[in-house]
């Protein structure tokens, strides 16, 4: 929890840390390192600290002692399959939504290895770098077998996205397509990324029955050093998704519009 994105973004308030030296350090150092700065050395009063200090005191933790390793140690001794079942009814949870991206290597593995599923998490297909970062991706689906090219949206090529779409839905049985847009997403328009929408995303949502979700106003790496803590929000205006609600009146869609200061 104490190495959340949210929380390392904060942490960067109060240390003077080039951002090497922090990615340097292990996972638990880095936690260490938040805890001094959020919960120690200054009142943990934003929407993420108040969500761990929340999250601690419904397992039954004493939190007013602060003692991260009196934490550590009662963690490692649980068993994770019943910790989870003890989160969820806690939370009053039944099922947990995951997007899921072909796109992340590490996950790619493990869904084309094969594991054994846990109901209670259930897939979404997160497509961002297909739509926003074509002439990246299309190198990659090439090299997975799909017959495209970083220039080419030709029947063909928006034929065989389909067919990508198609096989990673079946694959991890997907529930919905995700998206994270940028403030300036446009539809319609002339972009590349609008027609993979319009002309693979949407009839794949349409033929297998998914919604598409979208959550708009996202700005992706403004700070690149700090990886995932960097990702920021700007005004988007919902135009586009009336005009795609209005068109495409046969998809269904879900929409998160991100506000100022929400995080990404």
């Amino acid at each position: 929890m104490l190495i959340y994105h949210y929380l390392v973004a904060e942490t960067f308030r109060h240390v003077d840390l080039p951002y090497g030296k922090f990615w340097a350090l292990s996972k638990l150092e880095q936690a260490e390192l938040i805890w001094q700065e959020l919960f120690i050395k200054h009142s943990p009063v934003s929407e993420s600290c108040r969500g761990v200090l929340t999250t601690l005191h419904a397992l039954g933790l004493d939190v007013k002692k602060r003692d991260l390793a009196a934490i550590r140690k009662w963690f490692a001794a649980q068993k994770a399959d019943e910790h989870i079942a003890q989160c969820m009814d806690l939370a009053g949870v039944k099922k947990i939504w995951m997007t899921n991206s072909p796109f992340d290597d590490d996950e790619r593995r493990v869904w084309e290895k094969g594991f054994h599923r846990d109901e209670r998490f259930a897939a979404a297909l997160r497509i961002d770098p297909l739509i926003l970062s074509w002439t990246e991706a299309a190198p990659k689906l090439a090299q997975w077998g799909y017959q495209v090219g970083p220039g080419d949206l030709s029947e063909k090529a928006l034929s065989e996205v389909r067919r990508f779409l198609a096989d990673w839905s079946k694959r991890i049985g997907a529930h919905y397509v995700m998206i994270s847009l940028p403030p300036d997403f446009e539809y319609p328009s002339q972009e590349v990324s609008t027609r993979l929408v319009e002309k693979a995303v949407l009839p794949h949502c349409r033929e297998f029955g998914l919604p598409f979700a979208l959550m708009t106003g996202a700005k992706k790496l403004m700070n690149p050093e700090l990886k995932l803590a960097g990702d920021g929000v700007g005004v988007s205006g919902l135009a586009f998704l009336q005009n795609l609600c209005t068109q495409h009146p046969e998809n269904k869609f879900l929409t998160t519009a991100l506000g100022p200061g929400e995080p990404a």
